[in-house]
């Protein structure tokens, strides 16, 4: 029987052993490369191997997008209303490309946020102004808001004072807030 251990028994032992460990460790690596491929979801490697975020839509749409909005809600439980739009064709923003918006610009913070924020293709900004405040009247007699007002840096438009800035991407940003003596509803 000893003679029978040893040759038969002590290395198929070891050879299962073998098996069973080559087995587990090429399950395992497997396993984990599929996890870890899961947990990197949204994630890409540059060239230089750092990791960076896949662009949303939004991001991607950039050149395409001639103006972006966000109209302030009631309070902070209320939502946003975050459109733009692409070829003259008005749209909602995904919900995450406006919040990362909104923590960008304000961090998040409601009493921060203006009331009415646009950002807009630099040639565009005036007669986007003019659609935005008077709609879409072609006749020149019934503009409400004269188109040199939007040419200056700041003005007032019914209830908001407004203001421009440069941005990035040869972009303005327009930032409108009610004025103090006007209650929102």
């Amino acid at each position: 029987m000893p003679i029978v251990f040893k040759s038969f028994v002590i290395p198929a032992l070891l050879g299962v052993t073998g098996v069973v460990a080559v087995g587990s460790y090429g399950l395992s690596s497997h396993l984990g490369k599929k996890v870890e491929s899961k947990r990197d979801l949204g994630i890409v490697y540059s060239r230089e191997g750092m990791r960076e975020e896949i662009p949303s839509i939004e991001e991607k749409q950039q050149e395409l997008i001639s103006v972006e909005y966000i109209l302030k809600g009631k309070s902070w439980e209320d939502p946003n209303s975050c459109l733009k739009k692409i070829n003259g064709k008005e749209e909602f923003m995904s919900k995450s490309y406006c919040d990362k918006i909104i923590d960008q610009k304000w961090r998040g913070n409601y009493k921060e946020q203006p009331d009415m924020w646009l950002r807009i293709k630099e040639g565009e900004v005036v007669e986007t102004l003019l659609s935005f405040f008077n709609g879409d009247n072609t006749k020149e007699d019934a503009f409400l808001i004269d188109k040199e007002r939007f040419e200056k840096e700041s003005w007032d438009a019914f209830s908001l004072s407004c203001k421009k800035s440069s941005a990035e991407n040869g972009k303005v940003e327009v930032s409108c807030y009610h004025k103090e003596n006007v209650t929102r509803r």
